[in-house]
């Protein structure tokens, strides 16, 4: 593995190069992963879609995690796909929540449509843990470089996703103390490293990369 050090860094202020990939964001509450991920949405100019799980992304007219993003939409997923039909080119930037039925029905529809920008925050609520379950998530993340996807899972737990998703290209990874999660990442990180032991003490917004 490759680690790629950050010096202290403005929240937000740090981009990653994305393109078809998957990458893992882990970080305990308030670390700062959350506000991070809305800037980087905020710098794509293709189509975004948010599986916002605790519905903690609020409109960018108000003050939140993504305060100056305007979203074309923000609901369900039923009516999602169905703006989406009527009106396909109009919706660029999508924010939508609900029930792990639905999430399994966006999951289908962004499998199926592929060339976006996914992202799922709090993601160990609503992805299979269980690498063995079939899912539409679980073929998205396999597939996503033939589907042109750059997807993004956000979880304060990444011990709690399954292997497939932990084993992610790219893990960005704030603040944290959970020791399944550190005993994880100290397996992962190259023989010597102590990047295990960085994480409790890093400051809020700030992270460390793994490229692997």
């Amino acid at each position: 593995p490759r680690l790629r050090r950050r010096r202290p860094l403005a929240v937000g202020r740090a981009a990653v190069a994305w393109g078809p990939s998957a990458t893992l964001i882990m970080g305990m509450a308030s670390s700062g992963k959350s506000y991070w991920l809305s800037h980087q949405i905020k710098r794509q100019r293709g189509r975004v879609i948010l599986w916002d799980t605790a519905n903690e992304h609020v409109d960018g007219s108000k003050q939140g995690h993504d305060a100056g993003i305007q979203w074309d939409y923000q609901g369900s997923v039923a009516g999602f796909l169905a703006e989406t039909m009527a009106s396909p080119q109009t919706i660029r930037r999508a924010r939508v929540w609900g029930n792990r039925r639905e999430f399994r029905v966006l999951c289908q529809f962004v499998h199926d449509t592929g060339n976006c920008f996914f992202a799922v925050d709090e993601a160990h609520i609503v992805v299979p843990h269980q690498s063995q379950t079939e899912h539409p998530f679980r073929d998205l993340w396999v597939t996503h470089r033939h589907g042109g996807l750059a997807i993004a899972v956000c979880t304060w737990q990444a011990y709690g996703l399954p292997t497939y998703c932990r084993a992610s290209p790219r893990l960005i990874m704030f603040r944290t103390d959970a020791q399944q999660d550190l005993a994880w990442v100290k397996r992962e990180a190259s023989a010597g490293s102590d990047l295990a032991a960085k994480l409790p003490n890093l400051k809020q917004g700030q992270f460390l990369q793994l490229n692997r």
